[in-house]
């Protein structure tokens, strides 16, 4: 297996968070069945929803939302009974606070709950609520706002050229083509100074400046540099654990950086990959036989093996549950090492 394609994920993966704001402490994903069609399988690999739909997301509490035709879409409970559907929209999207968003087929965004009622509609632009709010953009040329499970503003201070859901009570924000944060009472706790800022967990931001666009460093909630530590990539944040790779060093050496005492260990000769889902407290590693071939097992963020199985590739994960290949078969793994074939 070739380095670079472990690196191309880790990019693609490293901006998914600030790209969909996909993070939350649903132990749940989305499967795929032998015949292409969706399910929904627990933490513990069990079957929750058979794979029989055109598409299905995870549950974010009692619903998930599935494709059920080329012009139907629906939310569907743990006992696979349909609770509603919606015709000729583009994608329905899971569920938070009560709320799910969609996008009709004019690329227009709006949010309905299980029984049908409308929120809101006729969007330019959206994302999901978290922790009770939601990013949107009523018109093109008009700032971005958060609005709350009863439609109103819920900052009528702020505006942002862009904004994005929230996690942990922060979110990202975006002026100027500059990147900062916002708390969750609607103050600017990081201006948009930035090039790039991604949230890594616990409380830490990797930010890159303006000047400098090939080196990051951390910096905490109200802003402020943490450590002397720069790296041009790093992993999520677990306690207070990071896997960074420093600028002098090629890309797939990594070291584990201790945040707390500012300390880089010991050189890591592998690819620390994960998918930026802060929620889950385990990487796929991926390493060199004796042979010179690469494989990839999980580990904890202190470096232990979950289990001893060298898979062949890592392919993604959510919610603590990797997909896999395996013998040059797709399957699916847990925290605790089981792995379950769709």
């Amino acid at each position: 297996m070739k380095k670079n394609n472990f690196y191309l994920l880790f990019i693609i993966f490293l901006f998914f968070p600030v790209l969909n704001g996909l993070c939350d402490d649903y132990l749940n994903r989305p499967y795929i069945g032998n015949d292409g069609k969706w399910g929904v399988i627990d933490n513990n690999l069990n079957i929750i929803i058979p794979s029989m739909y055109e598409y299905a997301g995870f549950f974010t509490g009692e619903y998930s939302n599935v494709k059920l035709d080329s012009k139907t879409w629906g939310l569907v409970n743990k006992n696979n009974e349909i609770v509603y559907t919606i015709n000729n929209i583009e994608e329905l999207y899971p569920m938070y606070n009560g709320w799910s968003r969609f996008k009709d087929k004019n690329g227009k965004y709006g949010y309905i709950n299980e029984k049908g009622k409308l929120l809101i509609s006729n969007l330019y632009w959206a994302l999901d609520f978290k922790e009770g709010v939601a990013p949107i953009k009523i018109n093109k040329d008009e700032k971005s706002i958060y609005i709350n499970i009863n439609n109103e503003n819920e900052f009528p201070d702020f505006k942002a050229d862009w904004c994005y859901s929230f996690k942990d009570g922060y979110a990202i924000i975006k002026s100027n083509d500059k990147y900062g944060v916002i708390d969750r009472n609607g103050k600017i706790r990081i201006p948009c100074i930035y090039e790039f800022i991604d949230y890594k967990g616990e409380g830490y931001w990797a930010v890159t400046d303006v000047q400098n666009k090939y080196v990051s460093y951390l910096v905490d909630a109200n802003g402020e540099k943490v450590g002397t530590v720069l790296f041009r990539q790093c992993s999520n944040i677990k306690h207070n654990i990071a896997y960074i790779n420093l600028i002098s060093e090629p890309k797939e050496n990594y070291r584990r950086y201790d945040i707390k005492k500012d300390i880089v260990n010991q050189i890591i000769e592998n690819w620390i990959l994960d998918n930026g889902n802060v929620c889950t407290e385990f990487l796929a590693v991926s390493k060199k036989d004796s042979q010179g071939n690469w494989y990839v097992h999980i580990e904890d963020y202190f470096g232990n093996l979950i289990s001893p199985i060298k898979y062949n590739k890592y392919l993604d994960d959510i919610n603590g549950i990797f997909r896999m290949e395996y013998k040059n078969k797709e399957c699916y793994v847990n925290i605790k090492g089981e792995i379950f074939y769709p």
